[in-house]
């Protein structure tokens, strides 16, 4: 989720990584979603009909 495979715990000005530098904040979603989305949505087509569902 970082640009260039390189961490960065803010992106164009936003902070993108909680103080543990694992977590995304809420606040941060706005940069991330368009870059993340796309990618979980795709995985979520690709699943298994035998995938677990929660």
């Amino acid at each position: 989720m970082c640009p260039g495979d390189v961490y960065h715990s803010t992106i164009d000005g936003v902070t993108v990584r909680t103080s543990d530098g694992v977590h995304f904040p809420l606040s941060a979603w706005p940069v991330i979603d368009p870059a993340l989305y796309p990618v979980l949505a795709k995985a979520g087509q690709e699943a298994p009909d035998n995938a677990p569902k929660s």
